[in-house]
């Protein structure tokens, strides 16, 4: 991956980082000695926690012993969760979102109905 690049948080990385900030205040652990222990900066910690940054695994294996949850468990159950919410497939059209309404036979009508741009202007404006 080149340099500066991270990968979004997927809503599994985000459930993760939800359940395991959950079993930090459950336990009355601080945040500063959970991350000094799994040898990572508490922000890069904090960061996870709040789903704005994805664990590597072997960030996620060192934070899960320290505070004394089951790595496997963990994955588990944030899979669980995410998959018991509806996912849609990329690229499906939410109807009456995003200012997008009507029925799909509508929106075929529009989409066949011809432009009345004459072309030709090669991306000028």
């Amino acid at each position: 991956m080149p340099t500066g690049t991270q990968p979004l948080p997927s809503p599994l990385s985000q459930h993760v980082g939800l359940l395991l900030s959950e079993a930090i205040s459950d336990r009355g652990l601080a945040q500063a000695r959970v991350a000094d222990e799994a040898g990572i900066s508490p922000s890069q910690l904090s960061r996870a926690l709040t789903g704005k940054k994805v664990f590597t695994l072997d960030q996620l294996d060192a934070v899960c012993d320290v505070i004394g949850v089951d790595l496997i468990e963990v994955i588990a159950a944030a899979d669980a969760a995410t998959k018991a919410r509806p996912r849609r497939k990329s690229g499906e059209l939410i109807h009456g979102q995003f200012g997008v309404s009507g029925s799909p036979e509508d929106m075929r009508a529009v989409a066949k109905k011809k432009s009345r741009d004459p072309g030709g202007d090669e991306g000028e404006f």
